[in-house]
């Protein structure tokens, strides 16, 4: 069975949240992509304090697919620098990451 990961990202935009995920699950890209809104943000921005509601952008790939999902947010986002994290899931139910793998290419 393949590895997988969760990607992280955020953005102050709800289309821009819609649009990364459209793509990555019509791609396959990602099997699943949760969208967490009306979280509160407090980040150092150009040596300013900055408090923004944002919308957290979860999404489940294979492993060796990450660098794509960075791409493609990369190339969707609109911030200048979008938050990329990623993190191996290192346990989850077999039948979930069955249909992970069923679910991305």
């Amino acid at each position: 069975m393949p590895e997988f990961g969760l990607c992280v990202t955020t953005t102050n935009r709800k289309s821009i949240a819609d649009k990364l995920a459209r793509i990555l699950v019509h791609s396959k890209l990602s099997a699943c992509v949760n969208i967490v809104e009306n979280i509160k943000s407090v980040y150092s921005w150009r040596e300013k304090v900055v408090r923004d509601r944002e919308y957290l952008v979860i999404i489940k790939t294979r492993k060796n697919r990450i660098r794509k999902v960075q791409g493609v947010i990369l190339e969707n986002h609109n911030y200048r620098l979008p938050e990329f994290i990623w993190f191996k899931i290192g346990g989850a139910s077999t039948e979930f990451l069955k249909w992970l793998g069923e679910n991305t290419r």
